[in-house]
């Protein structure tokens, strides 16, 4: 059985959240901070699909969905709600980057985030966010209006 890396083993390798404090990500803003410094290097190579496991909003898990190409990459619906529930998530956030540089969505990404919110529904997850990020800016589903 395939295991996950806690949080808190993240935070203590990478220093990602906060000095090691689990703050709830509450905005798009807080999103993007928490989830910039885990892309790395990657932003301008490769699309990179990323799930952010929550309980109140503060994230217990995170775990790398996908790796794909400089323009797209998959997502495998029952590993990444399989990692959800393995993660006991009330909620989750899906977070993607675009190498392009393009930060408005593509129907693909539409369409993938309309077939999760579905599932997250049938699950009773609630799908948090959906997030574009870019080397230099980052766009919010949720902010935008395309999920509810």
């Amino acid at each position: 059985m395939e295991s996950y890396t806690p949080i808190y083993k993240i935070v203590k390798q990478e220093d990602f959240l906060y000095n090691g404090e689990h703050k709830p990500l509450n905005c798009s803003h807080s999103i993007h901070d928490f989830i910039r410094p885990i892309f790395k290097d990657t932003l301008e190579v490769k699309e990179v699909l990323y799930c952010i496991a929550l309980k109140n909003l503060t994230p217990v898990g995170i775990n790398k969905v996908s790796e794909g190409c400089i323009n797209a990459t998959l997502c495998d619906h029952r590993l990444l709600f399989k990692f959800a529930l393995d993660c006991l998530a009330t909620g989750i956030i899906l977070v993607h980057n675009h190498p392009s540089g393009r930060i408005n969505p593509s129907d693909a990404d539409k369409k993938l985030c309309k077939q999760l919110r579905e599932g997250c529904n049938t699950l009773k997850i609630d799908l948090i966010d959906f997030t574009i990020i870019t080397k230099k800016e980052f766009l919010s589903f949720r902010d935008e209006g395309l999920i509810d």
